[in-house]
């Protein structure tokens, strides 16, 4: 009885500190019956009415390593505790067990339904539209090729919106991002917005290149038509009766002409096959499957593809482990960041004179 407890000597019933699993959950204030005869605690750390504020973030840590241990997998919703109390950091033996609810599984199924739901309709996406393809016109005869900077943009998107809503449904913490999360973002927008900017630079190029080869063709139909003109002209007054005094002028400047209409056809040849290779060259490359696309450029598989490709493969597993043993986002070194920084700048570096997105 707590309140024999009390009046046996200077003992502050107050003090009392819940243990689970020999976690000590301090800072938790201890509830009290009208009769003093039983103990309740409030486990919601967010309810700002049961928690000490100098205690939340100890309190918060201590309530994270809980929900984190005796799991066996992260597919676990609840599991067996010890519950004790404690008194002054001294914890009371105690034998008694208790189920820890770690997830409401009716939301866990719900979460797990809407990602596999959202996951799912991101793939057909992917295979359907352009959404993770390169820019450009179709190619013929398929799709266009998987671009490398969109998928990893794609990929950190969805891998930090999964972790943050697991965090929250499992925690109860909205404020679970950490600085080196929004680095990575921020390496995987700049890396996607760089890509598009050289994509941009080179279709506009492209066009330019297009624009010019028009105008000299239009040019070049304008000035074969002069000479057609000028060559029927001249064979006309050749053909006159009596002959021109002047023939044999007439007749060096009618081979002139034809010569020279002769370069402008050439001329004309040789730019309609530049026009050619150009329009082809502004189609995005046809797809050679997933991997293929993004580890390779227009000279083909390529290493600053495959490194940057690799980085983003190894931190994401990375990552998810850690979300999933810790409950809490990765705090990466600055030197991993600044490494995969590197990494994407090279990737970019390469790309400026490469046609592959």
């Amino acid at each position: 009885n707590i309140t024999d407890w009390q009046k046996s000597g200077n003992f502050d019933a107050k003090k009392l500190t819940l243990y689970l699993d020999g976690i000590a959950l301090e800072g938790l204030k201890p509830k009290f019956s009208t009769d003093n005869t039983m103990i309740t605690y409030s486990l919601d750390y967010s309810d700002d009415l049961n928690i000490d504020s100098q205690s939340s973030k100890s309190l918060k840590q201590s309530w994270r390593q809980l929900l984190k241990s005796g799991r066996s997998s992260v597919f676990d919703t609840s599991r067996k505790v010890i519950v004790s109390l404690g008194y002054e950091s001294k914890q009371f033996p105690s034998k008694i067990e208790a189920t820890l609810i770690v997830i409401d599984p009716y939301w866990y199924k719900c979460f797990g339904a809407c990602i596999l739901c959202l996951f799912g309709f991101f793939i057909w996406l992917c295979v359907t539209s352009d959404v993770l393809r390169e820019p450009g016109e179709q190619p013929e005869g398929g799709r266009k090729s998987y671009s490398l900077s969109r998928f990893q943009m794609a990929a950190w998107f969805f891998v930090v919106l999964i972790s943050y809503l697991f965090i929250w449904i499992v925690t109860s913490e909205l404020s679970n991002l950490t600085a080196s999360v929004l680095g990575l973002i921020g390496i995987s927008a700049a890396t996607g917005l760089g890509a598009a900017a050289v994509d941009s630079g080179k279709t506009a190029d492209q066009q330019r290149q297009l624009d010019g080869l028009n105008a000299i063709l239009k040019q070049n139909l304008v000035e074969e038509q002069i000479l057609r003109s000028y060559i029927a002209q001249l064979k006309i007054d050749m053909g006159a009766t009596p002959p021109p005094t002047n023939l044999n002028d007439l007749q060096t400047i009618l081979a002139t002409k034809s010569g020279e209409l002769s370069g402008k056809n050439q001329e004309k040849t040789n730019v309609e096959e530049q026009k050619t290779n150009l329009i082809q060259e502004m189609k995005a490359k046809k797809t050679d499957g997933f991997i293929n696309d993004v580890l390779s450029d227009c000279k083909g598989v390529s290493f600053h593809r495959f490194q940057i490709f690799s980085w983003t493969i190894t931190l994401i597993v990375i990552f998810i482990t850690k979300v999933c043993n810790d409950l809490s986002m990765p705090d990466f070194d600055s030197n991993l960041l600044a490494l995969m920084g590197i990494s994407s700048g090279t990737y970019l570096g390469f790309k400026l004179p490469s046609n592959q997105g």
